[in-house]
């Protein structure tokens, strides 16, 4: 039991990495009409940007394997504090804060929806500004 631990840390930060990786290497299509530009403030074409944009699917995977970690993570941890292995519950529990993030920036939409309805602002203009994006579909080309 204690290897399957040590192996299951040492495999899901190599995991991430390959994750966020692929969603970075990930960039808008050109725009050579520049119509971007005119539908989009300028926020709106850093959010563009996500890999959310273009293949929301894909995404919404990385974020049920990211999240299936992180509560079998949870698991894990709870019983190498049992056993005493500090060190391999404090990666653990390192790996579900670091991954909480990533998995906001590949589903927007689910994480601030819930935000805009408790009447947060930020989360308003974040929600509104992945809204515009998706209604312009067609114009910008994706």
């Amino acid at each position: 039991m204690r290897w399957a631990a040590i192996g299951f840390t040492t495999a899901i930060y190599p995991a991430l990495t390959v994750v966020v990786v692929s969603c970075l290497c990930v960039r808008a299509p050109d725009d050579p009409t520049k119509a971007r530009m005119i539908i989009l403030t300028e926020d709106e074409e850093r959010l563009f940007n996500y890999a959310f944009f273009r293949f929301p699917f894909g995404t919404q995977n990385f974020v049920h394997f990211l999240n299936f970690a992180r509560m079998f993570g949870v698991i894990w941890a709870l019983g190498r504090l049992w056993q005493g292995l500090y060190w391999t519950a404090a990666a653990l529990v390192l790996f579900y804060a670091v991954s909480s993030p990533v998995m906001v920036w590949l589903m927007p939409i689910a994480h601030y929806k819930v935000a805009a309805e408790k009447g947060h602002q930020f989360a308003m203009r974040k929600l509104a500004e992945i809204e515009q994006i998706l209604q312009s579909r067609d114009t910008l080309g994706f």
